[in-house]
């Protein structure tokens, strides 16, 4: 005969995983919003935006600034590589923070994910 607790503990576990995925997937739903119009879409990015749309022109810089806590420097990733670049020597860290400068370097769709932040870039 098992112990009540062993009983219970398991569904607690599974409920506790489940309800974890579930906040870690939020990243990557859809925003709420419109997104914004070429030449209205701000040059700043932050965590705060994720989920969110962005238009660009080709050439045109922003920089994406997050929690290094969260979404570590390293993970920090655009699929496909080839709708941004950054730009050599602009990347600034402030204890947790740090900010990337990135540009729009081809015509295309650009998803920026990292542990717990996702936007995407359409470059016109």
């Amino acid at each position: 005969m098992r112990p009540v607790f062993a009983t219970a503990i398991i569904p607690v576990i599974f409920i506790g995983a489940l309800l974890w995925s579930m906040y870690k997937l939020q990243a990557f739903a859809p925003a709420d919003s419109e997104p914004c119009k070429m030449g209205e879409c701000p040059h700043d990015i932050y965590q705060e935006d994720r989920g969110k749309t962005f238009t660009y022109g080709v050439t045109t810089r922003f920089t994406l600034t997050l929690n290094e806590n969260s979404n570590p420097r390293e993970h920090l990733d655009c699929i496909p590589e080839s709708v941004l670049g950054e730009v050599p020597g602009t990347a600034k860290k402030e204890t947790p923070l740090y900010s990337v400068r990135l540009e729009a370097i081809a015509i295309g769709t650009c998803k920026l994910v990292n542990d717990d932040f996702s936007a995407t870039i359409v470059v016109r």
